[in-house]
């Protein structure tokens, strides 16, 4: 069907005119089309200075009949640019004569004409650089065709409501999902369920859509945002687009000017937004505008009406939009008696150039004063007047343009054909790898396994490549503690689901702090397995006995010598508060200037120690938080001074004397004050003494003192020595290193080792190294196990733990498991002080400290003849506070055995000394005392 507006042919032929100014002409359509690198900002200043106003004018080209063909040569120009097409249309109009004044017959005129130039500019043949979609003004269009004239005006909105949904691309999901149903009549019941619910979305999504409230529905929201036609009246897009329908009621009622531009606007928005950068469809950045070419204007067929709509559109809307309209026409458009032309400049072809500068530099002023002529640029185009040869040489030129193409400038690196989505892809790539490994930096930092998510429960961090924190058991500082560690994590896990069946229960945290990462990798931590194995069963047992508080126990590593406790003192500071209040903390191995650091910044965040097998004189002496279920290295002194009187009394040692090797290591405060002390107690006796300094095996030979050696070149010296060779110092790893060093004697010295020896007793497969050399060592916890309670204790374990009896183990030999069971008890006692009698106190860590001052015994007296018992009487033996009258922070008078290692198994037949209370049956004579209060 032809149009009444638009001619039907609009083939690009004809050849460029030759008329005066024609390569200023052509090469400002050049400039004009091209498109900057970056943004759409003018590239030059304007006479004062400041950045040109950005804009594209309306080329006007006045012409003469003879030059028809002048739009069609410069289309054709465009259609061959190279190395791609240049996007436009050339839309001919016909000259028929029309009415002057605007009308609603004009709107529709501009509504063909733009419809025409959406359908050329829309095509494939200008998709370069993606194909230009009008749905804006497509929309428009479409409604401004829809009849609703036969529609009762009551349903008018639902009639009109149902045919846009059929037109939205929603309804493609719709049809979509009822062919499914149609095609498969026999689905089971919830797929048809779960059909009627994919049924649903599409009219829920249309609604949104239509509403402008999804940004997928962004052009029902640009016309309930646009200036014209108050698009908010009746309200919504559906009482809106009403008005816009065909018929009687529709768009012919509106002000025909308005109408037309809102078709204006609509047309250019969707060149707006086919020009900006859509980085994620991957299509390049385009490199010239589009142009229309519009030929044969006259006031009469619309051409005049959309110049002028364009230039109140853009100085109303103020917009960039990147369509260049070149028209031409016989006359000089605009006209109209109501028009303010404050540009009535019309310029001569050959000065195309130099007009385009005056007018850009005019356009800032122009379009403040609201000029209806502000984005004009008129020419004219004139015959040829000069000489035959002055033609001749013009025409050369021309043909020389014809066979040169249009260049198009290729876009910049970051605006070509997929490298931005690409470029996209690697930035999210990149993302993506800066936050795994940040993921897997912050998962190792925190004892992850990199890609897994850190332990639950953990407050860990590695700190010089170590494990650093506390744990409910979900993670393992070392495979020779995994057993133990999963075994408390499980009834950490009974434990909490008991109160929360029970909450009445008392219910309290303890944390066992040792130095669980190994010397070296490999190396066994025989000693603190043990230590823990003991908490587990205690733990045990409070899950076996509904009258006992629940104890929830966490693991906590301090690193090698206690090194890290501080940290670890910080974090059990800020613990988050639980059903199970945290009350103490047990444990605290290698007695070092760093475990006196953590022992204070423990008691600094309030919180009291019960240490298992620290044995150091200066903690229990001025910390007032801190006790211990060992006895002092002062009474391990004086028992090893009578125990060397009866080596001597017996023959084993030929002369009064002894050395004492100790590391020469300032940390060591144990070593330091145990050496101490064994120099005293042997004082006591009349021994000589002889104190010798090894370096520890892991200290670097470049810091080791003139003049001492290693533990190794130690032990050979202490061949035929005859009196006692008294250890002082770690039994990981420098006691084995010594032995080795003593194994090579002919005639090996007698060695009576110090507690801390226990740690090398225990592992048994280290321990079973050793044939040949002989030892004493002094042990805390090694009792006759035929005791009922101590029965019942070793009983429990093995039944707990069975893998020690496969190895062959036995924790009764070194006594860690005693120890730290008795640390718990305790607290479990200092906990049940709490809740005698009708008054139940607060668990807290206060309040437990001040109730461990109680766990003490006193004798008969006048004063008091039955006094109260509250002493606790432990697996390695009584654990009294008071035993002495005074206010200890240790037990007094606590046991002490001293035992010997023959051909690399402990003699377990009897004890050859063992010292205890006072009245204790088994031990031996002349054992030392502390003093006691008189009765």
């Amino acid at each position: 069907m032809s149009s009444p507006v638009v001619l039907d042919e609009d083939r690009e032929t004809g050849d460029l005119a030759v008329f005066p100014g024609v390569l200023e002409i052509v090469s400002l359509v050049g400039r004009l089309c091209r498109r900057p690198r970056f943004g759409d900002q003018a590239d030059a200043l304007d006479s004062r200075g400041r950045r040109a106003q950005r804009g594209l004018p309306l080329v006007c080209l006045v012409r003469s009949p003879r030059y028809a063909g002048l739009l069609g040569g410069l289309a054709r120009r465009m259609a061959h640019a190279r190395p791609s097409r240049v996007p436009h249309c050339l839309v001919r109009l016909r000259t028929d004569s029309g009415t002057g004044d605007f009308s609603g017959s004009d709107a529709q005129k501009v509504r063909e004409i733009l419809a025409h130039a959406a359908a050329r500019l829309g095509s494939s043949r200008n998709a370069t650089g993606g194909r230009i979609r009008f749905r804006r003004f497509g929309l428009l269009d479409w409604l401004m065709s829809q009849d609703l004239g036969e529609t009762e005006a009551t349903r008018r909105d639902s009639e009109l409501w149902n045919r846009l949904r059929r037109r939205d691309v929603v309804q493609r999901f719709d049809d979509a999902i009822t062919s499914a149903g149609q095609q498969v009549p026999d689905l089971p019941g919830w797929w048809r369920f779960l059909a009627v619910l994919f049924r649903a979305l599409p009219p829920l999504l249309f609604v949104l859509r239509v509403s402008g409230r999804l940004p997928v529905g962004a052009q029902y929201r640009w016309f309930l945002r646009q200036p014209h036609l108050t698009p908010e009246v009746p309200g919504g897009f559906i009482g809106f687009a009403e008005r816009l329908t065909a018929g009687s009621d529709g768009w012919h009622q509106e002000d025909p000017e308005q109408v037309a531009r809102l078709l204006t606007n609509a047309f250019l928005e969707d060149l707006r937004r086919a020009w900006r950068f859509s980085w994620w469809r991957g299509r390049p950045r385009r490199m010239t505008y589009t142009i229309l070419f519009l030929d044969n204007i006259t006031p009469e067929n619309g051409g005049y009406a959309l110049l002028q709509l364009i230039n109140s559109v853009r100085n109303e809307v103020g917009h960039f939009d990147p369509l260049l309209l070149i028209s031409a026409g016989e006359r000089l458009p605009p006209e109209g008696p109501d028009l303010v032309i404050e540009n009535r400049s019309v310029y001569s072809a050959p000065n195309a150039t130099s007009a385009y500068d005056v007018w850009r530099d005019s356009l800032r002023d122009l379009r403040r004063a609201r000029s209806d002529t502000a984005w004009y640029l008129r020419f004219s185009v004139s015959d040829f007047e000069g000489s035959d040869r002055q033609r001749d040489d013009l025409r050369q030129q021309v043909d020389g343009l014809r066979a040169s193409a249009f260049r198009v400038a290729r876009p910049p690196w970051w605006g070509r054909r997929g490298v931005v989505p690409v470029g996209t892809m690697l930035a999210l790539l990149a993302m993506l790898a800066t936050v795994t490994i940040s993921y897997v930096r912050w998962s190792n930092e925190h004892c992850g396994s990199g890609w897994g998510r850190p332990p639950a429960g953990s407050t860990l961090i590695r700190v010089d490549g170590q494990c650093i924190g506390i744990t409910d058991g979900s993670y393992s500082f070392d495979p020779s503690l995994a057993n133990v560690t999963e075994i408390i994590r499980s009834q950490n896990q009974q434990t909490e689901k008991r109160f929360q069946d029970d909450p009445s229960h008392a219910y309290f945290t303890v944390v066992d702090l040792q130095a669980l990462t190994p010397f070296t990798p490999g190396a066994g931590l025989a000693a603190e397995r043990e230590s823990l194995e003991g908490a587990a069963v205690f733990q045990a047992q409070t899950l076996q006995d509904p009258s006992l508080p629940l104890v929830r126990l966490l693991i906590g590593n301090a690193g090698i010598d206690m090194s890290h406790g501080r940290i670890v003192a910080e974090q059990l500071r800020d613990l988050p508060t639980s059903a199970a209040p945290l009350v103490g903390v047990i444990g605290l191995d290698h007695s070092t200037r760093a475990t006196d650091e953590t022992v204070l910044a423990l008691a600094n965040g309030g919180l009291p120690v019960v240490a298992a097998s620290l044995s150091e004189d200066q903690l229990a002496d001025s910390n007032p938080m801190y006790y211990q279920v060992s006895p002092q290295n002062k009474r391990e002194a004086a028992v090893a001074a009578a125990f060397a009187a009866e080596l001597l009394k017996s023959g084993q040692i030929t002369r009064p004397e002894v050395r004492v090797f100790s590391p020469d290591n300032p940390e060591d405060t144990y070593a330091q004050n145990l050496t101490d002390q064994v120099v005293t107690a042997f004082k006591q006796i009349n021994f000589d003494i002889e104190e010798r300094k090894f370096a520890p095996s892991t200290m670097p030979a470049s810091k080791i003192k003139p003049g001492i050696l290693y533990p190794l070149q130690n032990g050979k010296n202490t061949c035929g020595y005859p009196g006692l060779v008294y250890y002082a110092g770690d039994g990981i790893p420098d006691f084995n290193a010594f032995l080795g060093g003593v194994r090579q004697c002919a005639t090996p010295p007698t060695v009576l080792a110090d507690d801390d020896v226990t740690r090398y007793v225990a592992d048994t497969r280290t321990r079973e190294l050793n044939q040949t050399v002989p030892f004493w060592y002094a042990s805390f916890a090694t009792t006759p196990t035929t005791t009922p309670r101590a029965a019942e204790f070793y009983h429990n374990l093995h039944a707990l733990f069975p893998r020690e009896q496969d190895r062959g183990a036995d924790p009764s030999l070194d006594g860690h498991a005693a120890l730290t069971y008795d640390a718990l008890q305790t607290l479990r006692a200092a906990v049940g002080h709490l809740r005698l009698g009708d008054t139940s106190i607060p668990i807290t860590p206060g309040t437990v400290w001040r109730e461990i001052s109680s766990i003490r015994s006193s004798p008969p007296s006048r004063a008091n003849p039955n006094p109260n018992n509250n002493a606790v009487q432990g697996i390695t033996g009584l654990i009294d506070f008071g035993a002495t009258g005074g206010n200890l922070h240790y037990p007094a008078n606590k046991q002490i055995s001293i035992l010997q290692v023959r051909q690399g198994a402990v003699d377990i037949g009897g004890h050859p000394f063992f010292c205890g209370p006072p009245g204790e049956p088994g031990q031996a004579d002349h054992c030392p005392l502390e003093q006691t209060a008189a009765p």
